[in-house]
């Protein structure tokens, strides 16, 4: 493989959350639309993980990041294969783990940058969401190790697991836009 040249390296160094955010929110809108072809929101999440994860983080962690971010990947791409209520809530937590492990690494660097410029806030915007999807794939390993712990409309979520984790995760960020804060007033 061919080495970037210096001033595309340069500039991806500058701008490399502004290809996380777009990766990310091309993901969530596109997995609405496509609920009904099987496997297509299975692509785009690992289109954020190859794209957003891959060339961004791995190339400067430790060998046992490498690892475990691989093995996640792996556990992700085995639990969806099979398909048995046991592989989806190992799929899912596998997911959980790389997004995880991602959003700690942005985060990290976000916080350590000496200047807020452009890219640092599309980091920080890229955290809230990928906590977002995290907490959505959280409800979904809780649905499928207990059916029924969600319900909408007074109804249960739906049983395919495509239909229902884009149900979740739309639900994860009505939960993280709406928390009231609660400030105590002093007693006069």
């Amino acid at each position: 493989m061919t080495p970037l040249p210096e001033s595309l390296r340069a500039r991806f160094e500058r701008q490399r959350y502004l290809l996380v955010f777009a990766t990310i929110l091309t993901v969530l809108v596109a997995i609405s639309f496509v609920r009904g072809t099987p496997h297509v929101p299975v692509v785009l999440l690992f289109a954020l993980v190859g794209i957003a994860f891959g060339p961004l983080q791995l190339g400067q962690g430790p060998a046992w990041v490498k690892a475990l971010f691989f093995l996640l990947v792996a556990l992700r791409v085995a639990g969806l294969w099979v398909r048995s209520p046991l592989s989806v809530v190992v799929a899912d937590t596998a997911m959980l783990g790389v997004f995880l492990l991602g959003s700690i690494a942005i985060l990290r660097d976000v916080l350590t940058q000496p200047m807020v410029r452009l890219d640092t806030i599309l980091g920080g915007c890229s955290v809230y969401l990928l906590v977002g999807i995290s907490f959505g794939l959280a409800f979904s390993v809780a649905e499928s190790a207990a059916p029924g712990s969600f319900l909408i409309g007074g109804g249960s979520l739906e049983p395919e697991y495509m239909h229902r984790l884009p149900q979740l995760v739309y639900l994860s960020f009505v939960v993280l836009t709406s928390c009231r804060c609660r400030t105590r007033r002093a007693a006069s």
